[in-house]
C-alpha cells in the first residue's frame, strides 16, 4: 500500500541560518538592511514620506510625465492644422463643419472613456503596470490615421476612418491625465509636489506651440499648393506625432509604483520601501510623526469616505470647476482657425488654402502660444507661495472680467484699427487660462484624494471637463452661423456668456474646494504658507473641519 505523503505544513522547514550583523551589513546594500529594520506599518509610512520629502524637485518623475503629456497635447491639437487640410481634399461640399464637429467630439468622448477607465485600472492595478500603455495606444491609432484613405475608385470613406482612429487616439490621450498627475504627486516631496504638478502641465501648451511649428514647416517645405502636396501635409504632421510617443515610453521604463500606492493599496510595505530607496538615494530620518495610516480599499471604506462623511464634495467641487472650465476654453476656441480669423478680421481667399493655413498658424502663436507658455511659467514661480484655491477663485473671477472687456472690444471696434486691442486681451485671457484654471484644475485633484481613490477621482474630474468640451462643441455647431458667421456678431455675445460661467466656477470652488496650504510664520515673523502633506488632505472634510473650514454650500446660502 503506498504511503500517503505528509502535508505541507509538516514538512520539515530548513534551519534559518543566522548571519552575524556585521556580515549583513556587508553583504546586504545600505538600503535593504533600512528596510529589515522597519517593522510596522507606521515606520514603513513614515520612512516613505520622510524619505521623499528630503528628495526635493524630482526631476526624473517630471521628465518621464511631461513626456507623454507633450505627446498627448501635439496629438490633440494638430486637428488645427490637419482638419482644414482634411476638409479641402476630402469634403469640400461639406460646409456645414459637421464632419470636424464629429470628428472633434469623438476625440473627446475617447478622452473621456481613456480618463475614466485608466483612473480606476490604476488605482485597481496599479501605476506603473499601466504606464506606458495609454502610449502604445496614441502610437497605434496614429499609425492608422497616417495610413486612412479612400482606395481605388474611393470605396472607402475616410472620414469613417479618421473619426474611428481619433476616438482611438483620444483613450490614449485621456489617460495620461490622471496616469500623469498621480504618478508625480505621489512620488513628489510636499515643498516640490505643486511645482512638479505644473512642470509636468507646461507639456501641455509646448505641445500645442510644437504642433503649430511642425505644421507651418511642414506647409512652408511644400511650395505649392496641389492636392498631392496637401496629402503630404497632413500626414507629415500626424505621423510626427508617434516620435515623441516612442521616446515617451522608452522614459516610462525608468519609474515604479510609488511607495505610496504600494503600501495603502497593495499593502505591501517592503516592497514599496525597496521601490522608494531605489527610486531616492537621499537619507532621512523615519522619527517624524505622521497621521494615522487610512483605511485599506474597500466597498464599505469608498462609501464612508465619500457619502457617510462629506467627501463627494471634494468630488464635486473638482469635477464642476474643470466642466465650467473646459466649456469656456473649448467653446471659445483660440485654437480654432475660423474663430481666429474672426479676432484677426483676416480677409484671404480661403480657396488659397496654403495662405490661409500659413495665417491660421501664425495666428494661433502668436495669440496662443505666447500667452499659455507664460502663463504656465509664472505659475510654476509663484504657486507655493500664494494659496491654490484662493488663486483658482481670483483666476475664475478674472477670467470672468475680462470675457467682458473682451466682448466689449469685439464688438465696439469691429472693423476697426483698434481691433488690435481686441487680440491683446485674448492673449491676456490665454495667459490667465493657464495661469490659474487651466493648470489648478489639473494640479488640485491630485492632491486632495486618498491615494487609494486618486487615479479615479483625478479620472472622473478630468472627464467632467471633456463632457463640457463636447457640451459646448455641439450647442456651437448649432449656433455657428450666428457665432461666426458672415457677420461674425455672435462670438461677442457669447464672451458675455461664458462671463457668467466663469463666475459660478469661483462660486463653486470657494464653496467646494479645500485649503491645500497652511499658514505659518518663518523666522522673522512672516507670513508663508506650507503646502500639507497628502497624509492630511486625504482626511478630507473630518482634517478641514479641525481647521475651522467649512466645505459646503449652505454657508452661501445662508443655511
Amino acid at each position: 500500500m503506498q504511503q500517503d505523503e505528509p502535508e505541507p505544513q509538516q514538512q520539515a522547514q530548513p534551519r534559518a541560518i543566522r548571519i552575524p550583523r556585521w556580515a549583513a551589513r556587508t553583504i546586504w546594500p545600505n538600503h535593504l538592511w533600512e528596510v529589515r529594520s522597519l517593522r510596522t506599518r507606521a515606520q514603513k509610512r513614515n520612512h516613505i514620506t520622510n524619505k521623499l520629502d528630503d528628495n526635493g524637485y524630482d526631476w526624473l518623475v517630471v521628465l518621464v510625465a511631461g513626456s507623454g503629456f507633450f505627446t498627448d497635447s501635439f496629438n490633440l491639437f494638430s486637428v488645427n492644422v490637419t482638419l482644414p487640410i482634411l476638409a479641402h481634399l476630402y469634403w469640400q461640399n461639406d460646409t456645414s463643419e459637421r464632419t470636424e464637429t464629429l470628428i472633434d467630439c469623438l476625440t473627446l468622448a475617447g478622452s473621456m472613456v481613456g480618463q475614466v477607465l485608466f483612473g480606476i485600472l490604476a488605482d485597481v492595478r496599479g501605476r506603473q503596470r499601466l504606464y506606458g500603455v495609454e502610449l502604445v495606444v496614441v502610437l497605434v491609432a496614429t499609425v492608422g490615421i497616417v495610413e486612412s484613405g479612400q482606395g481605388i475608385d474611393k470605396w472607402m470613406s475616410i472620414q469613417a476612418q479618421i473619426c474611428f482612429w481619433r476616438f482611438v487616439m483620444g483613450i490614449g490621450i485621456g489617460a495620461e491625465y490622471p496616469l500623469s498627475a498621480v504618478i508625480t504627486a505621489e512620488w513628489a516631496a510636499t515643498d516640490s509636489r505643486a511645482r512638479m504638478l505644473a512642470s509636468v502641465f507646461f507639456a501641455q501648451p509646448l505641445g500645442q506651440m510644437f504642433a503649430a511649428l511642425v505644421g507651418l514647416s511642414a506647409i512652408l517645405g511644400h511650395g505649392d499648393s496641389s492636392n498631392a502636396s496637401l496629402d503630404k501635409v497632413w500626414r507629415i504632421v500626424s505621423s510626427v506625432g508617434g516620435i515623441p510617443a516612442i521616446i515617451a515610453i522608452v522614459f516610462r521604463f525608468t519609474i515604479t509604483d510609488p511607495g505610496r500606492w504600494t503600501l495603502d493599496v497593495r499593502d505591501d510595505g517592503i516592497q514599496a520601501l525597496l521601490d522608494t530607496n531605489k527610486h531616492v538615494r537621499s537619507s532621512a530620518s523615519s522619527s517624524q510623526e505622521v497621521p494615522p495610516l487610512p483605511e485599506q480599499f474597500t466597498r464599505r471604506g469608498l462609501w464612508n469616505y465619500f457619502i457617510v462623511e462629506g467627501n463627494w464634495r471634494y468630488l464635486m467641487g473638482t469635477s464642476i470647476c474643470w466642466f465650467l472650465l473646459d466649456v469656456t476654453f473649448f467653446g471659445l476656441g483660440m485654437n480654432n482657425p475660423k474663430t481666429l480669423a474672426s479676432i484677426w478680421e483676416s480677409n484671404i481667399d480661403s480657396s488659397n488654402i496654403r495662405s490661409l493655413l500659413i495665417s491660421n498658424v501664425k495666428q494661433s502663436l502668436i495669440t496662443v502660444s505666447i500667452g499659455s507658455i507664460l502663463g504656465t511659467l509664472a505659475l510654476i514661480v509663484v504657486i507655493n507661495k500664494i494659496s491654490r484655491r484662493k488663486l483658482l477663485i481670483y483666476s475664475f473671477l478674472a477670467l470672468a472680467g475680462l470675457f467682458c472687456l473682451t466682448g466689449t472690444s469685439f464688438e465696439a471696434a469691429r472693423h476697426h484699427p483698434a481691433h488690435i486691442l481686441t487680440i491683446v486681451l485674448c492673449g491676456i485671457c490665454e495667459f490667465v487660462f493657464n495661469f490659474g484654471p487651466n493648470t489648478l484644475t489639473f494640479i488640485i485633484p491630485a492632491e486632495i484624494f486618498p491615494t487609494r481613490y486618486r487615479g479615479t477621482r483625478h479620472g472622473i474630474a478630468a472627464a467632467s471637463g471633456k463632457l463640457g468640451s463636447i457640451v459646448i462643441q455641439l450647442v456651437l455647431f448649432g449656433a455657428q452661423h450666428w457665432i461666426i458667421g458672415e457677420n461674425k456678431r455672435g462670438l461677442g455675445y457669447l464672451l458675455f456668456v461664458f462671463a457668467a460661467i466663469m463666475a459660478s466656477g469661483a462660486l463653486f470652488a470657494w464653496a467646494w474646494l479645500p485649503e491645500i496650504q497652511s499658514e505659518t510664520k518663518d523666522e522673522n515673523d512672516r507670513r508663508v504658507l506650507k503646502p500639507r502633506k497628502l497624509e492630511e488632505l486625504a482626511e478630507g472634510l473630518s482634517s478641514a473641519r479641525r481647521r475651522g473650514e467649512v466645505i459646503r454650500m449652505r454657508r452661501i446660502i445662508g443655511r
